[in-house]
C-alpha cells in the first residue's frame, strides 16, 4: 500500500522495507521508492545500490507470480534516471546472466524515459549483444528508443543487429526494432526480414515498420518488396493468415507511391469486393483498396479509386 500511495511519509516507510528479508517485500519497496525518487534521486539510488549489491549476484527465488527484488530495483533505478543509476545499469551487464539481462532492460527503460544514453552505455549494451558465448538478449532493447546516433554507432548496431537476426525468440525481435535506428546500411537486412515467408508474421510487419523510418531508401525497399507481398494474398481466401500482418504493414509504412509500388498498389486498389466471404474478410479487402487507393491519390481527395473504395457510403 505505502507503495501504491508513493507520497513523502511513504518513501521514509519503504526505506525500512528495504532492508527486509522478504524478498517479495524488497521488491515492493524498491518499486515505491522509485514512484518517489524525484527530488531524491541521491539518496535513494545509493539506499538501491546498496541494497541489490546485498541481494547477490543471482536473484533470490520468489514465490510463483511474486514480486521479484532485483527486478523491481532495475525498474526504480530507471525511474530515477541519474547518472549515477546508468552507471550501476551499465555495470550490471558484466555480471551473471540474470542480472546482466536486468541491466538492460533497466537500461532500455532509461533510453525510454530521457531518449539517451552515455556513450560508454551504448558501448557496453553492444558488446554485451555482441558477446559470442550467453549475449544478453534485452541488450539491443535500448536502442529502439534512441534518435541521432554517431555514424560510428549506426555502423556497429547494424553488425550486431544483423547477426542477432540469425537466431530466434526475443533477440532478434528486439534486433529488427533496433536496426530501424541504423541508417541507409539496416536497409538490406530489414528487408530480409521482411521478404522471408518462413519468418514470424510479426517480425516481418516490425521489419516493415522500421523500413518505414529509414528515409527515402526505406521507402524504395517498401516499394519493391510489396509486389510479392500483394501476389502472396492474391485470393480473399488468404487474408486470414500470416501473409496479412506483413503486408498491412507494408502500406501503412509506405509514404507515397514510389514507382515500383505503383502496379502492386493498382491492383490493390482494384480488387473485387467479394460477396461469399466472412465479414472480417470482406473488411479486410476494403481496407486493402482504400490503403491503396489513399497512397496512390495524394492530396487528391477526389481521386475516383479513392472515392469508390468502399461501397459502404458510410463506411
Amino acid at each position: 500500500a505505502a507503495a501504491r500511495i508513493a507520497d513523502a511519509r511513504s518513501a521514509t516507510l519503504l526505506v525500512r522495507a528495504l532492508t527486509d528479508e522478504d524478498p517479495e517485500v524488497v521488491a515492493w519497496a524498491a518499486h515505491g521508492l522509485g514512484a518517489t525518487c524525484a527530488g531524491r534521486e541521491r539518496e535513494t539510488v545509493r539506499r538501491l545500490v546498496a541494497r541489490s549489491a546485498s541481494l547477490g549476484s543471482t536473484p533470490p527465488k520468489t514465490l510463483p507470480g511474486a514480486a521479484e527484488p532485483l527486478r523491481a530495483i532495475a525498474t526504480a533505478l530507471a525511474r530515477c534516471g541519474s547518472r549515477e543509476a546508468e552507471v550501476t545499469l551499465r555495470a550490471w551487464l558484466q555480471g551473471p546472466s540474470p542480472r546482466a539481462e536486468l541491466g538492460a532492460v533497466g537500461l532500455g527503460q532509461l533510453a525510454f524515459r530521457r531518449n539517451r544514453l552515455d556513450d560508454a552505455s551504448l558501448v557496453a549494451l553492444l558488446d554485451a549483444a555482441a558477446r559470442t558465448e550467453q549475449p544478453v538478449v534485452h541488450a539491443l532493447l535500448a536502442f529502439s528508443y534512441l534518435d541521432g546516433l554517431a555514424d560510428s554507432v549506426r555502423d556497429r548496431l547494424v553488425g550486431v543487429g544483423a547477426s542477432a537476426l540469425e537466431g530466434p525468440g526475443t533477440r532478434r525481435s528486439l534486433a529488427i526494432r533496433a536496426l530501424g535506428q541504423g541508417g541507409g546500411s539496416a536497409v538490406k537486412p530489414l528487408v530480409g526480414v521482411l521478404g522471408d515467408a518462413a519468418a514470424a508474421p510479426a517480425d516481418r510487419a516490425e521489419a516493415a515498420r522500421q523500413l518505414g523510418r529509414l528515409g527515402e531508401e526505406g521507402q524504395a525497399a517498401l516499394g519493391t518488396a510489396l509486389g510479392p507481398l500483394v501476389s502472396a494474398v492474391a485470393d480473399a481466401g488468404k487474408l486470414i493468415g500470416p501473409g496479412w500482418a506483413p503486408l498491412a504493414a507494408t502500406l501503412e509504412a509506405l509514404e507515397a507511391p514510389v514507382p515500383a509500388a505503383r502496379d502492386p498498389l493498382a491492383r490493390l486498389a482494384e480488387l473485387p469486393l467479394p460477396t461469399e466471404v466472412t465479414p472480417a474478410v470482406r473488411r479486410r479487402v476494403v481496407w486493402l483498396r482504400c490503403a491503396a487507393a489513399a497512397i496512390l491519390a495524394g492530396q487528391a481527395t477526389l481521386s475516383q479509386r479513392l472515392v469508390a473504395c468502399d461501397p459502404d457510403p458510410q463506411g
